[in-house]
Parts: C-alpha cells; sequence; structure tokens
C-alpha cells in the first residue's frame, strides 16, 4: 500500500508542477482564460464542479449523475431528482438570454462592463431518474455565459454565450470487479463563441460575426472500470470515450473531437465519514495543452454533509453540500487567480443549488 501511496503523491507533485509550467508558458493567454468551473461544453452539478471536474473514479454523484456510467450499478436509492443551480446573478442571465435572441449591440457590451472586466454566469434546471440499472436527465434550462475585456483604448472582448438542452441516459453492469456502462446523450445547442473588437459592434458586420449559430449532436460515451477489491484504500481505474456519435453541423470555434478519458481513485480510511482522492486526465473544452488537462479533486463525506474541493490549470474550487431526506442544497466558490499567476484577469465565482428528492 506504501508503493501506491507514494505513486499516487508523485502524480500529484507532477500535476502541481505541470500547473505551474503551463501558467508560465501561457501567460500572455491567461486574460481570456476560462472560468475555472464553467465550460461551455460541460453540463456538472455542483460536487461535480468543487472536485474540478475530476470525477471519472467517484462511485456515487449526490447531485446528479455518475460522470462514469458504469457507476450507475452504484446507486443506492433509486428515485427522482431535481437540481436547479445559478451563478452571479439572475441579471446575467438576463443578459444572455439578450445575446442569444440576437439582441447584441455596443451599449449592451457596455452594460456588461461598467463594474469589472471579467464576468461569467451559469444556470440549469436537471431533472432527474436514477436507478442501479438506468438513469436519465432532462436539462430543459441551461445558460452558460463568460466574457472578458481588455484594452481600454482599443477594447478586445472574448466571449461565449451558450444555451443547452439535452437528454442523458445511463446504462451500467457490473461483472466481478469490473464495472461496463455507456452513456447516450442527445443535444441541443445554442452559442455564440467569438473573439472580436468591441468598436466592430458599431457595423452590421461585426455584428453579424456574433449572430447566434445552432447545432445537434447524438453522442455515446462508452466506459470501463476496474476496481482492485484486494488492496486497500479501493484503488480503481477508469477508461472512457466520449463525443462518438454525430453533429448536425461542425463549427472551427465549437469542437467536439473524440477523446479518450482516464480517471484514478483511492478511498483512504479516515476516522470518521468517507474520503476519496481522485485525479482524472480529460479535457473540458478540447483546446488544453495536454499538461492542463490534469484535473486533481478531493470529497469528504461525513453523514449528510459533503466537502469537495479541486484543482487544475483553470482554478481552483471548493464547495460544501448539505443533502437531507428529500431536499439539499450547497455553495461553491471558484477563481482562476492562483499563487503561481500574476494577472489582474480573473474570474471569481459562487454558485447556489438547491435540490429536492423523491
Amino acid at each position: 500500500m506504501a508503493d501506491l501511496l507514494n505513486h499516487f503523491f508523485s502524480i500529484a507533485f507532477l500535476f502541481v508542477s505541470s500547473l505551474v509550467w503551463a501558467a508560465s508558458c501561457h501567460a500572455d493567454s491567461l486574460a481570456f482564460s476560462r472560468n475555472a468551473r464553467t465550460f461551455e461544453l460541460q453540463h456538472s452539478s455542483l460536487i461535480v464542479k468543487s472536485l474540478g471536474h475530476a470525477c471519472l473514479a467517484l462511485k456515487e454523484v449526490q447531485d446528479g449523475l455518475p460522470c462514469n456510467p458504469g457507476y450507475v450499478t452504484k446507486t443506492k436509492k433509486a428515485g427522482l431528482r431535481i437540481e436547479g443551480l445559478l451563478s452571479n446573478g439572475y441579471s446575467n442571465l438576463s443578459r444572455t438570454r439578450r445575446i442569444l435572441n440576437n439582441q447584441f449591440d455596443q451599449d449592451l457590451m457596455t452594460d456588461f462592463f461598467q463594474d469589472q472586466n471579467v464576468l461569467q454566469t451559469e444556470t440549469f434546471l436537471d431533472l432527474m431518474f436514477v436507478s442501479s440499472m438506468i438513469s436519465s436527465r432532462y436539462s430543459p434550462i441551461s445558460y452558460k455565459l463568460f466574457t472578458v475585456i481588455r484594452n481600454s483604448a482599443n477594447p478586445d472582448v472574448d466571449l461565449y454565450a451558450v444555451e443547452e438542452t439535452d437528454l442523458l441516459v445511463q446504462l451500467g453492469h457490473s461483472w466481478g470487479a469490473f464495472d461496463f456502462g455507456l452513456e447516450i446523450k442527445s443535444t441541443e445547442w445554442k452559442f455564440v463563441r467569438q473573439r472580436f473588437k468591441l468598436l466592430s459592434l458599431a457595423t452590421q458586420q461585426g455584428l453579424n460575426q456574433i449572430r447566434p449559430k445552432t447545432q445537434t449532436t447524438l453522442f455515446l460515451n462508452p466506459s470501463l472500470s476496474y476496481e482492485f477489491r484486494n488492496l486497500s484504500w479501493s484503488p480503481r481505474v477508469i477508461a472512457q470515450g466520449t463525443n462518438l456519435g454525430t453533429i448536425s453541423e461542425v463549427f472551427p470555434e465549437f469542437p467536439h473531437p473524440a477523446e479518450p478519458m482516464v480517471g484514478f481513485g483511492l478511498s483512504p480510511p479516515v476516522p470518521y465519514g468517507t474520503l476519496d482522492l481522485l485525479l482524472d486526465y480529460k479535457s473540458l473544452n478540447f483546446e488544453e495543452a495536454q499538461s492542463e488537462k490534469l484535473h486533481f479533486g478531493s470529497l469528504y463525506k461525513l453523514g449528510a454533509m459533503s466537502l469537495g474541493a479541486g484543482i487544475d490549470s483553470n482554478g481552483s474550487s471548493l464547495g460544501i453540500y448539505q443533502g437531507l431526506e428529500s431536499v439539499n442544497a450547497g455553495i461553491l466558490f471558484t477563481s482562476t487567480r492562483q499563487p503561481w499567476r500574476n494577472n489582474d484577469y480573473y474570474a471569481e465565482t459562487v454558485y447556489v443549488q438547491l435540490g429536492w428528492q423523491l
């Protein structure tokens, strides 16, 4: 077990070193870095965000479906769930809808940055059915916005606004120490993702560049998991494919490449509650350097309370989740400001999530 622990901390050391290296190599682009836990292509619950999306080896996600569909078989209680999340206020949500309804103009853009250079918001409503054989999630409402501006003399703007409606089904089967899973996901996207000069909005050509686009996708995401049950700390490894399927229309600024993901997890014993240490290698927006695909998270559970923390090249996060018999609530703080990073452009975001389960 000592050798396994040494290997894990060696990986963690290399992971932190890679973050510092990536930050030093890409310092010039940090002004346009994404928010720590909201990505235009990711739909994730508060617990998953708190872990920095390092969730493939997490057997049960209390406020959502497991990241690894093979862990559907680990569901302890079947039932219905409703989860709603909001970050950074309703007014920003209204602005996001204006952009996606093609009501974008220079006045709206100026309004965005009256008080801050970096702005982010996200909201969604999830309806879920969970069981140990099949689980599903329908998201009728989901909005994401991230925008940043720099260079006051001739402002540069980086912007994405996304409206997403999706239906997801997960199937799982266990055979000995193996868990097999398949996720089927159908998504309709409406989005704007551009980098442009603010002054260009004064022309019709500039406005046409940020006209909303639509896209429909159907993806299959298979997974295979193995747990070393004869070892202490329950080490487990996961391999998963993502984005295997069809796309209605390909847009270079909104990519969905098929990629592999790998996860590793440990559950060391603690005096009270349970602890999971998680490490994932995966892409979140399919544009990262290889060193930026590492994500480390830890989740401590004590009774009805869960405390999650995560760190990666995108930032850090800390969240608290309280799950009672029929209602739950959580709050999460994330930041792209890192000790090794010297930059005035960073996003700090507070997420609030409320849920109900039957």
